[in-house]
């Protein structure tokens, strides 16, 4: 079953519980009215396929098609009586205001939305492990870097109890960024490549090279960041990249150095260093595979090593940030003080 199937199954299953009422008429994929799709995309869709819409509700009074909600491949459309048009990808559903009114029960289209946004962030087909990891860099990471990366901190000398506890908080979001960079890493490993298929080879690499972006630009060329999209995909252009992400491993290789000194069974690890390794090793892979005599098995391989080199560096990451929670709360003590 692929992705569109595995979407229609879910919708079919489920998309009764979206409605209270029958005035809002339910139309699933290969039974909706050529007339309510035409409708629909006169008032509210556009630039759809009709073989890419796989449901339709239709709350008007005359079922013309022009208000209600379109579920699509991509994501959704929805048009009230007193709303303009409104389209919000299943990866984007944070931002989409579910509604709860005559027609629509926010409790069932939640679920199935939900359900929708989870297929489509672990689907391993071409572009989806780099899509997780969109996700994560440009959402999570970049906005995990923000939330601390403060110039107007305090010195560490004049650190308090408050300051502490938000340095406490960053790190849980630290580690929570890192939870989701080695999950992501984990898929990528488990993927499956045909290794005669030369795009789908360059595709694996290219996801490698996302991987790496989400520890900033420093590793890239400012001629990579833009052809490989990499501004789009993060957010932010070459040299913010830079200097927001520099600052982040700058000050977790700080941490580790200056808690490692009062606690035991600490790994020593620089995520600086391991980011940096791993994206110099995809770069010299991404170069080598365009040569006529290209090893591509070769370079593969040295790509999955590399990629689990570096998830288990991760998680070192993560297990010392565990440690230095645990100790700080435990001695009830300024971590961060002389």
């Amino acid at each position: 079953m692929d992705k569109k199937e595995r979407q229609i199954a879910i919708i079919k299953n489920k998309i009764s519980s979206c409605v209270k009422t029958t005035s809002a008429e339910v139309f699933c994929y290969g039974e909706i009215p050529l007339k309510r799709i035409q409708g629909a995309k006169g008032a509210y869709v556009s630039e759809v396929n009709n073989d890419d819409i796989l449901a339709l509700i239709d709350t008007t009074i005359f079922k013309g098609g022009q208000r209600g909600m379109i579920f699509t491949t991509k994501g959704l459309y929805f048009k009230d009586v007193l709303t303009s048009p409104v389209y919000c990808a299943y990866t984007d559903l944070s931002e989409f205001s579910i509604p709860d009114d005559a027609f629509f029960s926010s409790k069932g289209l939640k679920d199935m939305l939900q359900d929708l946004f989870n297929l489509e962030c672990s689907t391993q087909k071409e572009n989806s492990v780099s899509n997780a990891l969109l996700n994560i860099i440009g959402d999570t990471a970049i906005e995990m870097l923000e939330s601390w990366v403060d110039e107007k901190r305090k010195e560490r000398d004049e650190a308090d109890k408050a300051e502490t506890n938000a340095i406490f908080e960053a790190l849980y979001d630290i580690k929570n960024a890192l939870t989701l960079l080695i999950d992501s890493f984990k898929e990528v490993i488990n993927t499956e490549i045909d290794l005669n298929d030369e795009e789908e080879v360059l595709q694996y690499f290219i996801c490698l090279a996302i991987c790496a972006a989400a520890f900033g630009s420093q590793y890239f060329s400012e001629e990579d960041w833009i052809e490989l999209s990499l501004e789009e995909i993060t957010g932010q252009d070459f040299y913010t990249a830079q200097e927001e992400t520099f600052k982040f491993l700058e000050f977790l290789d700080s941490v580790f150095d200056e808690f490692e000194e009062d606690a035991t069974d600490f790994e020593k690890v620089s995520l600086k260093m391991a980011s940096r390794l791993f994206a110099h090793k995809i770069d010299t892979i991404l170069e080598e595979f365009q040569e006529d005599d290209a090893d591509v098995e070769e370079l593969y391989q040295t790509g999955l090593n590399e990629a689990k080199i570096l998830r288990e560096q991760l998680k070192k990451v993560r297990r010392n940030i565990n440690k230095i929670i645990e100790y700080g709360y435990k001695e009830q003590q300024e971590l961060f003080c002389e």
